[in-house]
């Protein structure tokens, strides 16, 4: 049935879904408080040690000397201005206010060892005081009542909050498993994962209706973020890992399905063989498997590399006016 949002059965839609989501609220979930309480301690533990260890480095007199006793290791606006300011680091990404970016993918980019605790210091430090004290606030008796919404997001999506119960990182295998690990079911009950597989994915297709496209939702065995990091990595489809799959279905097949922009793609897709320690099929960094296919690595670390030519492929179809040319016009101006 079609469901035209302005009328009754628009509004009937997302009242029904607003009382269902009602009742998985009032139920909520299980949390391991005595695990919960033993975790921020361990990170608060971490915090300490890694803090310690920065205060060691030349970085932090450097950081001090600068701003004296107002010296903060959470201050982003202070990171950027020592690490591109006083130390003269190239600045790669910039914030929408055209400030050097200084988030966790800017930063992997800074080959230091302070960096690297600081990457840390920071992702435990958010960890334990966003994520698992925003948990705490929430318990009742022992459980959580996240807030579940149909009604908020302009795209009506569901949302969530207090706390944001669809927010909790899945990336970072460490942090995705410390802080799901204090979900427990109740007693008498286990947890169990339902999952739609791909449910948008395949509406799209009843618009479109592009055969190959169709054919991948249809037939058994056929896996399109397989095939595309196969293609995309120059590799054959029996040698695509795990994260590899993730890497071209978060990176690029989804990002393209909703209209994000194919260079930004092949960026991703080249930072994603560092961040996930993609290997290719001698067990070598895929970096080295594609440089023996004779793949340039042109914008390593900007917007283009060996992905590019994969990426290409695919997106001249979608935006079949723009020329190689033209586009390295483009990236040279950035």
């Amino acid at each position: 049935m079609k469901v035209n949002a302005i009328r009754q059965e628009g509004y009937q839609l997302l009242h029904d879904g607003l009382i269902e989501l009602s009742r998985v609220e009032a139920n909520g979930i299980r949390i391991d408080v005595p695990r919960l309480e033993k975790t921020k301690e361990d990170l608060k533990k971490k915090l300490r040690v890694l803090k310690h260890e920065m205060e060691e480095e030349s970085i932090w007199k450097v950081w001090r000397r600068q701003y004296g006793e107002k010296a903060n290791l959470s201050s982003r606006d202070q990171l950027g201005k020592i690490l591109h300011g006083e130390l003269g680091y190239e600045v790669t990404s910039e914030t929408e206010t055209g400030r050097p970016a200084t988030d966790e993918e800017a930063l992997q980019k800074i080959d230091h060892p302070f960096v690297t605790k600081l990457i840390r210091y920071l992702k435990y430090d958010k960890t334990l005081g966003t994520f698992l004290k925003g948990i705490e606030k929430e318990v009742v008796d022992g459980r959580l009542h996240p807030v579940f919404n149909l009604h908020v997001a302009r795209t009506y999506r569901s949302s969530s909050d207090s706390p944001n119960f669809q927010n909790f990182p899945v990336r970072d295998k460490e942090i995705s498993e410390l802080i799901r690990s204090h979900f427990i079911a109740s007693k008498g009950h286990i947890l169990v994962e339902n999952d739609f597989k791909g449910i948008e994915v395949s509406v799209s297709a009843c618009y479109h209706k592009d055969p190959n496209f169709i054919s991948y939702i249809t037939t058994p065995g056929k896996d399109m973020h397989r095939d595309t990091a196969a293609q995309i990595y120059m590799l054959d489809p029996e040698d695509v890992s795990k994260d590899a799959r993730y890497g071209a279905k978060n990176k690029f097949v989804f990002p393209q399905f909703y209209g994000d922009f194919y260079v930004a793609c092949a960026r991703n897709m080249w930072e994603w063989i560092a961040k996930a320690k993609l290997k290719g099929p001698d067990g070598k960094s895929l970096y080295k498997h594609l440089q023996k296919k004779e793949t340039s690595a042109r914008g390593r670390g900007r917007f283009l590399g060996p992905a590019f030519h994969g990426v290409w492929s695919m997106a001249k179809r979608l935006v079949p006016k723009v020329s190689q040319k033209r586009l390295f016009r483009f990236i040279d101006r950035i």
